[in-house]
């Protein structure tokens, strides 16, 4: 249990400092401002944020299962 909160708590600061990213990019802010404005912004929409991470994140771990089959057992025969 206390490893599904943490999940769901690391997700949603992971999702907060994505979010501050890009809107350090767009305006013109930067640090914890940011980071006040992406919490802002994603306040009420934090299923969403979560569906849109564990979808990015599972879309990034089959990439990378196909990456290893296609390097590891075709490029050296038994994956050797």
């Amino acid at each position: 249990m206390v490893g599904l909160v943490f999940s769901v708590v690391f997700a949603n600061a992971i999702i907060i400092c994505d979010i501050a990213i890009v809107i350090s990019v767009l305006e013109d802010v930067s640090g914890a401002q940011a980071m006040m404005q992406s919490n802002m912004l994603i306040k009420g929409q934090t299923q969403v944020g979560l569906l849109i991470f564990l979808g990015s994140t599972m879309g990034m771990a089959f990439v990378e299962g196909l990456f290893e089959h296609r390097v590891k057992t075709l490029s050296y025969g038994d994956g050797s």
